[in-house]
């Protein structure tokens, strides 16, 4: 649910602070990004989701890069993810931002188990069961695909005569 960007800051901030005070080791974000091509097109070319991570700190980092997850080169970061990335910094508590590839004009179920398994990797001492994640996936990806069938034009072709 996209958030004004006047309470970013404090919702940040006051997400940080619930964290440490409850002796969390680390806040991870899942966000997602606007896929390049429609994932028919990258699996026709033996692509999948991607996933790219981001971290406040060096320790951060290093977690990422110890569970294979690839960084984020270019780009950035906002909304209260981009935030807490910053606080993080400054506060030297560790924050990452997972960043998945997710079409932007609906719900993207497979965009959320690819976050939500590397999510996993990172956790290794927390198990996620992804199956029924990944099962809701395919239903939806099966239900638009047949109201895209089902869906009829928009418009109506002209008669040849209109321009007569």
């Amino acid at each position: 649910m996209p958030l004004p960007p006047k309470v970013h800051r404090p919702l940040a901030r006051q997400l940080l602070e619930w964290a440490r005070a409850q002796g969390a080791r680390w806040i991870i974000c899942l966000e997602g990004l606007p896929m390049s091509q429609e994932p028919g097109q990258k699996q026709e070319q033996g692509e999948v989701w991607s996933v790219w991570g981001v971290g406040s700190t060096e320790e951060a980092n290093a977690a990422l890069e110890n569970a294979g997850v690839e960084f984020l080169e270019t780009g950035i970061v906002t909304g209260v993810a981009g935030v807490l990335l910053n606080e993080g910094r400054w506060a030297k508590y560790d924050v990452v931002a997972l960043l998945a590839e997710a079409r932007a004009y609906l719900p993207d179920a497979n965009a959320a188990a690819k976050l939500v398994q590397t999510a996993d990797q990172l956790l290794p001492e927390i198990k996620i069961d992804l199956a029924p994640l990944i099962d809701e996936a395919k239903a939806l990806e099966q239900h638009l695909q047949t109201l895209k069938e089902q869906a009829m034009p928009v418009t109506t072709d002209a008669p040849a005569s209109i321009y007569r």
